[in-house]
Parts: structure tokens; C-alpha cells; sequence
């Protein structure tokens, strides 16, 4: 890594305020204590400027398709065919990838690595073994998040130690 400074983990609160400017609708978080290794399968995977992995953003399939959805003025019912397909909607895929993109402004600060969206994949066996590495560290955000008319979802943020 470029910095032993570590990537911040976000807060509920930060999270909860970033997706209501992003998609400007009610938002609830809550914690939970499911593990991010094993809760979702849209994995978003940030980078620092030497390319090392620092971050994974975890996040289920309503949890992708409702951001996805409300995010680009799309009807709720895209997030039922999501669950019922078992898997995003050609018209989503691109808009998840925004929204990580955009999510990745959480773990930016002053003081920390500058971190960017390296990739979006989809299953825990298509990450590499640093990507890995990351999504089993123990600095995380784990939260069941509602986005209001598009139902509720699982969204975490694993850091690096």
C-alpha cells in the first residue's frame, strides 16, 4: 500500500446521507450483523493510486437494483424482476457500476489514500486473492439499507487494516 494511513471506513450516517443525494429518496439504514463475505454478491472494488486493493463495497442483489433503479428514475418493479431473475437487469449493470463509483467518495478524506472504483464484480470467486484479502478484514460498515418505494437491501464497506 502507498500509506500506512488507512482508508476510513463510513459511518450509517454518511451512508445514509450520500444515497439520499444520490437518489433523493428516503433513506434507512440499520445495522446487521450479517457478514459481508457472505451477504451479497455485487462487489465493488476500490483502489488506491498504486493500484493495491483498500476497499470492497458489498452489496445484495435489492440492495443493487434499488439504488440502480432509483438512481436513474426507474420503476420499482426492476428491483422484483431483479429477485425473481436472480440477477440485475441489462438497463442496471451500468448504474450499479455508477453508483459504486460515486459511493466511493465515502472513503476519501483529506488525510487517506486517494480511492477510486477499480471494478464492479459479481460473486465472491471472481475476486483476486488481494480482493480477497480485503473483503475478510475487520474494518466494516454492515447495514441493511431501505431505499423508500424500492425496498430494502444489504450494503456494506470492508476496509483494509
Amino acid at each position: 500500500m502507498e500509506t500506512t494511513v488507512p482508508v476510513p471506513v463510513p459511518s450509517a450516517a454518511e451512508l445514509k446521507k450520500m444515497l439520499f443525494d444520490l437518489v433523493d429518496k428516503m433513506i434507512t439504514c440499520t445495522d446487521s450483523t450479517v457478514p459481508a463475505e457472505t451477504a451479497g454478491d455485487h462487489l465493488a472494488i476500490y483502489q488506491g493510486r498504486d493500484g493495491s486493493p483498500l476497499a470492497v463495497l458489498v452489496a445484495d442483489l435489492t440492495f443493487a437494483a434499488a439504488s440502480a433503479s432509483a438512481l436513474a428514475m426507474m420503476p420499482p418493479r426492476l428491483v422484483e424482476e431483479a429477485k425473481k431473475e436472480g440477477a440485475l437487469p441489462t438497463q442496471l449493470v451500468d448504474v450499479f457500476h455508477e453508483v459504486a463509483n460515486i459511493l466511493s467518495a465515502l472513503l476519501n478524506t483529506p488525510h487517506t489514500p486517494h480511492v477510486v472504483l477499480r471494478r464492479v464484480a459479481v460473486g465472491v470467486d471472481q475476486l483476486e486473492a488481494d480482493e480477497r484479502a480485503v473483503l475478510m478484514a475487520g474494518r466494516r460498515l454492515q447495514q441493511n439499507v431501505d431505499i423508500k418505494g424500492f425496498g430494502t437491501g444489504y450494503c456494506a464497506f470492508v476496509c483494509a487494516d
